[in-house]
């Protein structure tokens, strides 16, 4: 959610070589209408900013039940940002029911798609046991893949555990 955040406060798109992320950025800067159009044309990246602009009462009234709503659609489309924002979405009930085996769901997909954070995350639940059964070699697994991705507090766990 920071990555985001930042690009809409600072009105700057941060991915310039990504086209579609340049047109995305370009249609919420425009009147809310053609922002909420694309979302609901089902573009991923635009139902990402949605959820966003919920959350963080960015143009619109806080709300954390709809931009979950929004978040959930981008993920299901594969949005990276949007499954790791629905994973802690889930971790602490925000705007959901709490559940940590949808938060490990969640995570589990953007941890495919490369994301360390949620990686990270799900080294956690499995060294702890919350959502999954405890199993510290699947920890380590994902303590190492996402330290190798240069996550600090992946390292420090990686260094605690071996």
């Amino acid at each position: 959610m920071l990555f985001m955040k930042w690009l809409l406060v600072n009105g700057q798109p941060i991915i310039t070589e990504d086209r579609e992320v340049k047109d995305t950025w370009n249609a919420v800067r425009t009147p809310r209408q053609e922002s909420q159009s694309l979302a609901h044309q089902n573009h991923p990246e635009a139902m990402f900013l949605m959820g966003t602009a919920y959350a963080e009462g960015l143009g619109k009234e806080k709300d954390a039940a709809i931009a979950a709503s929004w978040y959930q659609r981008a993920a299901l489309l594969g949005n990276t940002l949007a499954q790791h924002n629905m994973g802690n979405i889930y971790k602490s009930g925000t705007g959901v029911r709490q559940d940590d085996a949808q938060a490990v769901y969640w995570w589990l997909q953007a941890a495919v798609g490369g994301d360390a954070i949620p990686q990270w995350q799900l080294g956690r639940m499995y060294e702890s046991g919350r959502g999954v059964e405890k199993n510290l070699n699947e920890a380590l697994r994902w303590y190492r893949d996402s330290a190798a991705r240069g996550n600090a507090r992946a390292q420090q766990a990686l260094a605690r555990l071996e």
